[in-house]
């Protein structure tokens, strides 16, 4: 899943046992384009993720790090590297 906004609906192939993969794509309850409930949601929905995933795919270390250091328990967290020529 890209983006945790729908992080609820993981919960349905979790009922079958289905690994869920979820890359956060940043920290969108941070930004300032979206009003306060917005904000409320998406960091509800960034909580469910955590809880609701088997793996979390970070595409920067930064979002790695921020996770790890906002949330006690975090799934197994693989961090996409670009590699640079």
């Amino acid at each position: 899943m890209l983006g945790y906004g729908a992080a609820l609906f993981c919960l349905i192939p979790r009922l079958w046992r289905t690994e869920v993969w979820i890359n956060p794509d940043g920290l969108e309850w941070a930004r300032a384009k979206w009003g306060f409930w917005a904000k409320k949601y998406f960091r509800l929905m960034e909580w469910v993720s955590l809880h609701a995933a088997n793996r979390i795919i970070a595409d920067a270390e930064a979002i790695a790090t921020s996770l790890a250091g906002r949330h006690r328990k975090l799934p197994a967290c693989t961090v996409i590297l670009m590699a640079v020529r």
